[in-house]
């Protein structure tokens, strides 16, 4: 019985070599500690760039294996403790129909830090049978979220869970810590946050006390960095291909906005500048809390080029937004439409 969860941990930790400490050292991320049983030897290493593995088995050759992963999520994704128990849902879902317990029962972990959830699932086809080496009659599927950006996928197997290894390794996920170099950590609080929400998504980074509400439909995220203010950690992407539209932008302190006239100053003498076409009917606008400079670029072509700079100051915050579009209506049907849609983002408190 595989789940998800499972079938990447085998993947990462194929070819970690034999280790023996309480604390493993991430080059370049920080350590991680946990409590080891005694009579229990572990495989651990770098499994990638962005994951950490182990794999553990008890001396007496008793029937049980814990497969441990640390994962850093990527730049601009985190993770909410009240989304742990979900995202282990959905992980082990293949498996529920297939197992005895037909359901997912989840089960909290109080841990050492963090949060942390799993729900275990039995072989029927082994229940009563003599025990297979290697083919496991219970597997326990945990997810733990050590903190906003770091992930653990564990997975417990053994035959019996009244046996003293099932409890042991339980005891050893609850004991993980993840402690992040000063550097790392500061780059991970100064990290944009995006997650899906509804049809669209929120954003935010952790020392703001705002929330970006855009209930958009149909937009996804892009990862192309391509240098300059892309490649701030503050930086996000939205894209929607049909009808289309690009929402871009970043959160700041708000006492680097000088002001919308300076601002545009500024922004204009660089389109002007550069290689692409310059921007035509400019105008100021209110709309809502945003300061907005709306313009078109002529596509030399039937249609339009339409874009809103949308900014707001609120609570210690300055949220810079590029609205564009690229559509076969007017100018004027273009704008009125970047500020329909502008019109529904909602900025919140934490």
């Amino acid at each position: 019985m595989k789940s998800r969860l499972l079938i990447l941990a085998a993947c990462l930790v194929a070819s970690l070599t034999l280790v023996r400490a309480d604390d493993f050292s991430w080059p370049g991320h920080g350590t991680v500690s946990f409590d080891v049983p005694r009579d229990w030897n572990f495989r651990g290493g770098q499994a990638s760039i962005s994951a950490f593995g182990w794999v553990g088995e008890p001396r007496s050759g008793a029937a049980a294996v814990l497969q441990l992963t640390l994962i850093e999520l990527p730049a601009g994704k985190s993770i909410q403790a009240a989304e742990v128990q979900d995202q282990l849902r959905q992980s082990v879902r293949p498996v529920i129909s297939d197992s005895v317990e037909k359901a997912f029962g989840p089960q909290p972990i109080t841990l050492r830090q963090g949060t942390g959830w799993y729900a275990q699932f039995t072989d029927p086809a082994l229940v009563g049978k003599p025990p297979v080496p290697g083919n496991f009659k219970v597997m326990r599927s945990a997810l733990l979220a050590l903190d906003t950006h770091s992930i653990v996928v564990a997975t417990m197997q053994f035959d019996d869970p009244n046996r003293p290894e099932a409890a042991a390794m339980l005891s050893l996920v609850a004991s993980m810590r993840f402690t992040r170099n000063a550097a790392v950590a500061s780059a991970a609080s100064d990290s944009l946050q995006l997650k899906q929400a509804g049809k669209g998504y929120e954003v935010t980074v952790p020392e703001s006390r705002l929330i970006l509400k855009i209930p958009v439909d149909g937009l996804d995220p892009q990862t192309l960095r391509v240098g300059g203010a892309t490649n701030s950690p503050r930086y996000f992407e939205l894209f929607r291909s049909s009808p289309n539209l690009i929402i871009s932008g970043w959160f700041e302190p708000a006492s680097r906005f000088k002001g919308l006239r300076e601002f545009w100053q500024s922004e204009s003498r660089g389109l002007s500048n550069g290689s692409g076409p310059a921007p035509e009917n400019i105008d100021f606008l209110k709309i809502g809390d945003w300061e907005v400079v709306s313009y078109t670029t002529n596509l030399l072509a039937q249609g339009s080029n339409a874009h809103f700079r949308a900014e707001l100051v609120k609570d210690g915050t300055w949220i810079d937004l590029h609205l564009s579009s690229t559509s076969g209506s007017s100018a004027k049907g273009a704008l009125k439409a970047l500020g329909d849609v502008l019109s529904a983002f909602q900025v919140v408190g934490k």
